[in-house]
């Protein structure tokens, strides 16, 4: 069994004239809540293996708040994250050495939500669709996926464990 953590990056600021969307920076706000998130990992015993993050400027912001309570971990910054679609995702997914556990993906809306929908099984996803569907930012889905290799990964082999919204 492999565990697989989606996070959507947490709240950015509004993007600014000029500028463009991959430099978005977090809100005071955002990095508030990903410090949180990133404590209720800790005292959830979710820790990472492996962290693969996107190359934008918010996800890692996001990824440096939740550092500090999950400590330094094995990470992979990848601009095929960025705006990455369902497809993508589980690409990036079907190539995590098999030496990792628990995986953390931190990406963007609507990647994230979809592919974590894709991944669930028939019986676990209805309960889930209402969650997914307004994915806020700093969300997280934590689902058990029921194979033995990452690159075994296809829809429909994960279990909904949980859905993390903030507070």
């Amino acid at each position: 069994m492999k565990t697989l953590l989606l996070m959507r990056h947490a709240e950015a600021l509004p993007q600014a004239n000029g500028q463009e969307d991959h430099d978005r920076a977090l809100s005071p706000s955002g990095k508030t809540v990903a410090g949180a998130v990133g404590r209720w990992l800790s005292a959830e015993r979710l820790m990472p293996d492996i962290i693969l993050c996107s190359t934008s400027v918010r996800t890692r912001e996001t990824l440096a708040a939740l550092s500090e309570s999950i400590g330094e971990r094995d990470t992979r910054f990848e601009k095929k994250l960025y705006c990455a679609p369902a497809g993508e995702l589980l690409a990036q997914v079907n190539g995590i050495d098999e030496r990792h556990s628990v995986a953390l993906i931190i990406a963007h809306n609507p990647g994230i939500p979809r592919f974590a929908s894709l991944l669930m099984s028939s019986d676990g996803r209805a309960d889930a669709n209402a969650a997914l569907r307004d994915f806020p930012p700093a969300g997280l889905v934590h689902l058990s996926l029921r194979v033995q290799q990452w690159s075994e990964v296809e829809p429909g082999r994960g279990a909904l464990l949980q859905v993390k919204l903030p507070d």
